[in-house]
């Protein structure tokens, strides 16, 4: 997929409908990696469709949403590695800050046949997640 995006960006003059769809079908089968090639080459097309302009806007949220969660997943790693309690607060409190961010920019309701898109509920629970799971690694640190 990421290949075909590769070798098809390229080729495209003012349609990028062969784009978008691939970009779509990332989505779709949610391959992250695919799907952020596929919003970065599609931002140097002047898209005027409304709707799929809210639909990259979609798309784009759910790529926030996944990078934040992985990232998290990432430090948790690194931390049950090294110990480092305090590498570990500094990236929570920066991915609890994307989150903040990434909300802002989430209506409250999403409305869209798109899979997997993430409302701003989604986004505040993950915020909270990251909080709540950096709290219980505090108490444990503390006790040691």
């Amino acid at each position: 997929m990421i290949q075909q995006m590769e070798t098809l960006a390229p080729t495209l003059t003012d349609d990028c409908k062969p784009l978008y769809d691939l970009t779509l079908k990332s989505l779709w089968k949610n391959w992250i990696d695919a799907l952020e090639i596929g919003l970065q080459k599609l931002t140097k097309f002047k898209i005027v469709e409304e709707q799929k302009i809210l639909d990259l806007q979609f798309m784009k949220h759910k790529l926030d949403f996944t990078r934040i969660r992985q990232s998290f997943v990432i430090a948790l790693k690194r931390y049950i590695q090294d110990s480092n309690f305090e590498k570990l607060k500094e990236e929570a409190k920066a991915l609890i800050f994307r989150c903040e961010k990434l909300a802002e920019s989430q209506p409250e309701d999403v409305f869209s046949a798109l899979p997997g898109i993430i409302p701003r509920r989604d986004t505040m629970m993950l915020q909270g997640r990251i909080d709540d799971l950096l709290k219980k690694v505090e108490t444990q640190y503390s006790t040691l």
